[in-house]
């Protein structure tokens, strides 16, 4: 088995999924991984997830399970490139309504000091950022879903509030 902390192993992972997602004749694998972040259906993931991480370490399991979800339902083509702070600035636009909305969302999600008060609240936002057309880098989210951390939710709120930073000094040039 694999390193479950190599970043390769996490890269891997989810080139995996997105490769299987988008192949026709992987319907089975599709259908498992879109519910395998569900906790009533999620064991029947498990064999996928075995070649990348230790399925006995509940918090690791949950963590590839809710990724490998989220990718199985969007299909990208490739990895996404940004944060979910990044994600979430990026639904606003210039609507100040959009971006009260976004900001308790990211409230929400930093509030949260350990994996297992995240997972339960990012699963929603995953999907609502999915159908707003949003996409994040699944394999930085992976590695980001396991060390949770403080460095982690400053990232995520730099990258949402980094538009308007960058927008300060434009505004000042008129």
């Amino acid at each position: 088995m694999e390193n479950p902390r190599s970043v390769d192993n996490y890269r891997g992972f989810v080139e995996t999924v997105i490769r299987r997602s988008n192949n026709p004749a992987e319907t089975a694998f599709q259908a498992v991984m879109r519910r395998a972040d569900n906790p009533n259906q999620c064991s029947a993931a498990w064999e996928f997830l075995v070649p990348f991480c230790d399925i006995a370490d509940e918090r690791q399991r949950l963590c590839f399970a809710l990724v490998g979800a989220a990718i199985a339902r969007e299909k990208p083509d490739a990895d996404g490139t940004g944060s979910v702070g990044m994600a979430l600035r990026k639904i606003c636009g210039a609507d100040s309504e959009a971006q009260e909305r976004e900001k308790r969302r990211l409230r929400r999600l930093i509030a949260c000091d350990t994996t297992w008060d995240l997972i339960p609240v990012l699963r929603p936002i995953l999907r609502y950022i999915q159908s707003k057309g949003g996409s994040v880098n699944y394999t930085e989210l992976l590695r980001e879903l396991l060390y949770w951390n403080e460095k982690t939710r400053v990232a995520w709120t730099r990258d949402f509030f980094r538009k308007n930073i960058d927008a300060a000094p434009e505004e000042e040039a008129e």
